[in-house]
């Protein structure tokens, strides 16, 4: 008889304590990002000490997508490519950074996503953040290479690489 009340009451201490800890888990606010512990010493659940903190990557903002727009309109010019080629190069541009000047994929970076050598680091300290310096010398690659943004366009879109 008395080993089932000794039974009864261990088992009635589990329970108030289970709940115990299932109320003091409702009544802790959530955060985001955070976790919790339980501390068998002082008998509380704690939020863990570390937060994982998760930079969002930068992105261009419509303005300066206008901005970059406009300036590859009169680049263009330089290199006697007419409005059709402006329409290769936005098309080439979407499909590579989606008009992101701060895209990153591997070393390349940037609207075309090209990867800087030592003479485009020469020209510019910037060039990580500069759509002028990236719109010269993806323009430039596209004469060098392909002679017309819509020749550079569809080998983009065939081999999946510029």
């Amino acid at each position: 008889m008395q080993n089932k009340i000794a039974k009864i009451i261990l088992l009635f201490i589990a329970i108030c304590i289970i709940v115990e800890m299932i109320i003091a888990v409702k009544t802790i606010p959530k955060k985001e990002n955070m976790s919790y512990n339980y501390d068998n010493t002082t008998k509380k659940i704690e939020p863990t000490k570390t937060i994982n903190i998760v930079e969002q990557p930068k992105t261009t903002d419509d303005n300066t997508k206008k901005e970059i727009n406009e300036y590859i309109s009169e680049e263009i010019k330089k290199y006697n490519w007419n409005k059709e080629q402006l329409i290769y190069i936005n098309k080439l541009i979407n499909g590579l950074s989606g008009y992101n000047m701060y895209e990153r994929i591997a070393r390349c970076y940037g609207l075309f996503l090209t990867c800087p050598d030592d003479e485009l680091k020469k020209i510019s300290k910037d060039y990580e953040t500069n759509y002028k310096v990236q719109v010269k010398y993806g323009l430039d690659h596209i004469k060098k290479n392909y002679e017309t943004p819509k020749k550079a366009y569809y080998f983009w879109y065939y081999e999946h690489r510029f």
